[in-house]
């Protein structure tokens, strides 16, 4: 059973999507559709900065010719990677879409990188240039030099002695003439890489995810469409999701901008801070992902009056439950909080909750110009029911090229015609309102067995995030004799919760109470300071299985 939208106003059709223009024209040219940009366009939070729109494509233009002058060895429109290691600052959109305008591909990398870490993506993507920040220019140069990029092709965004900066680059490319066009046929936007995206997957060494310019412009319009166009106020949006990471990337620097609202951007997260700039600059939209959400609602610091201007909420990157969503509406009445579904294989957004129609606990219904079907992970049949749980494949024009330089791992998740397997277990739900929703039950590979029945830890983990006490809990599956696997929950509690063994009986019967019996947590629980987990917000289950190995290992020493 395939199923599509529900929410086809306004519609969206392929010949909509242009397939021979890069991301630098999407944006900046408006016959391309875009929203009359509010002003400013962006806003640094650390440093109080504006940029406009207008100012931003004029900078653009003129760093690309600057980096031309210095990169391009005179040959216009060839393949280059270009690294990119650094927060969410005012000069991030501009380094983007320069390196679009040369028709080059940039490779963002996590800033909490070690140079290690930083040093496998620059040589797996063969970069040949590294834009930077000076805080983390250390890290940056050894990684450079561990993989052959000499110093003078490290730039900084701000400024640091020896270094060429963004303004440097700038001030080059001013005195220089302007580039052509780059001419594309139609269908090259399909093909050219826009970014070398590394997912890190459940296991192994992270993949470079190839994501064209055809995918980004794609699922910004199947966005923009859902949202139902731009008949919306144009509003201030949160901008703290990292770039580097495909939710940040397409649905903050891509889509928003897109649609003319002003994106205040945030390095990082600090509570205090974080607070005083959503009152400083009104902020109306937030894009979080549920460990902040359940931050915004559980911590005593942050106070309903904080939240006074914010009118939607968006959630994304891990299933959040209904329980917290209550919550949140509780401290923040007409809130309007949506949630969804994507990963950087389909560059983003796959399903999204509708305005009209809000069900917690969902992830979302389909995005248009898309098509969704659940198959067996053991037989690979069809799913026809509803409420039956299976893998989900999607097949859209936002599904990316594959993985760089690993044929393998993409032939066994790209699918012939188009599909792509998410490797999440989920069910297809009929809403009240008769609309097709998206239920995530789980990464499969996560799944717990006990005594051959499945146990998905995101709802476990759920019910103990309901609790008083709890401010964060991770659940996995430890093996056992008798039943193969049992859960076992790592619990971050709150400040002053005592960390007893009466503290964990009373977690142990909370859900007990709640949940069937082979759900129990028959493996314990463990107090943490806090929760491993990606920047997205994703659990890292494989430490915590590591975790409980060594220690395991000790008491049997």
């Amino acid at each position: 059973m395939v199923f599509t939208s529900p929410f086809n106003e306004p519609k969206l059709t392929f010949d909509m999507i242009p397939d021979n223009i890069s991301l630098f024209d999407f944006i900046f040219d408006p016959r391309y559709g875009r929203a009359t940009a509010r002003n400013p366009a962006f806003i640094d939070s650390s440093t109080g900065e504006e940029r406009s729109l207008e100012e931003t494509r004029v900078r653009t233009l003129h760093l690309a010719q600057g980096m031309f002058k210095v990169l391009g060895d005179g040959k216009f429109g060839e393949q280059k990677f270009i690294g990119t290691f650094y927060p969410n600052l005012l000069e991030v959109p501009a380094v983007t879409w320069a390196t679009h305008r040369l028709g080059w591909t940039v490779t963002p990398a996590n800033p909490a990188y070690t140079s290690a870490e930083l040093a496998y993506q620059l040589k797996h993507s063969e970069a040949k240039a590294l834009f930077t920040f000076s805080p983390m220019l250390e890290t940056a140069v050894a990684a450079a030099k561990e993989v052959g990029i000499p110093e003078d092709q490290i730039f900084v965004l701000d400024q640091a002695p020896g270094f060429k900066s963004v303004q440097d680059l700038v001030d080059i490319g001013r005195k220089e003439k302007e580039l052509p066009a780059l001419n594309w046929s139609p269908g090259d936007g399909k093909t050219k890489m826009a970014f070398l995206s590394y997912s890190s997957g459940t296991t192994g060494l992270p993949k470079g995810v190839m994501v064209s310019h055809y995918n980004v412009i794609a699922n910004t319009l199947q966005i923009v469409a859902f949202n139902g166009g731009f008949h919306k106020e144009k509003t201030t949006v949160l901008g703290l999701l990292p770039f580097y990471h495909i939710y940040g990337l397409v649905v903050i620097l891509h889509a928003e901008c897109y649609s003319g609202n002003t994106v205040v951007l945030v390095p990082k997260f600090e509570l205090e801070p974080f607070v005083s700039t959503l009152v400083k600059y009104k902020i109306a939209k937030l894009f979080l992902v549920p460990p902040l959400v359940i931050r915004l609602v559980k911590d005593p610091y942050v106070r309903p009056e904080h939240l006074a201007h914010v009118k939607e909420c968006f959630s994304g990157a891990a299933p959040l439950g209904p329980e917290t969503q209550k919550a949140l509406r509780d401290k923040v009445p007409g809130i309007l909080f949506r949630q969804g579904y994507g990963m950087t294989e389909t560059a983003t957004v796959v399903v999204c909750s509708h305005e009209t129609d809000q069900w917690d606990g969902s992830a979302g219904s389909s995005v248009q110009l898309q098509e969704l079907k659940l198959v067996d992970p053991t037989s690979g049949k069809e799913v026809t029911e509803y409420d039956t749980p299976g893998e989900l494949l999607v097949k859209g024009p936002q599904v990316t090229l594959g993985y760089y330089k690993n044929e393998k791992a993409t032939a066994e998740t790209f699918l012939e015609g188009g599909w792509i397997r998410t490797g999440d277990e989920c069910v297809i739900r009929k809403s009240p309102q008769g609309f097709e929703h998206l239920f995530v039950v789980d990464r499969i590979k996560e799944l717990i067995k006990v005594k051959g029945m499945q146990v998905a830890p995101a709802e476990l983990e759920e019910c103990l995030l309901a609790h008083p006490k709890v401010a964060d809990a991770a659940v996995i599956g430890i093996p056992d004799e008798r039943s193969g696997e049992v859960p076992k929950a790592y619990v971050v509690l709150h400040k002053n919760v005592p960390h007893t063994e009466e503290t964990k009986r009373e977690l142990a019967e909370w859900v007990q109470k709640q949940k069937a019996r082979f759900k129990r947590l028959q493996g314990g629980i463990e107090f943490l300071e806090i929760i491993p987990k990606t920047a997205s917000g994703k659990i890292l289950r494989r430490e915590l299985r590591e975790r409980h190995k060594m220690h395991d290992l000790r008491a049997k020493l």
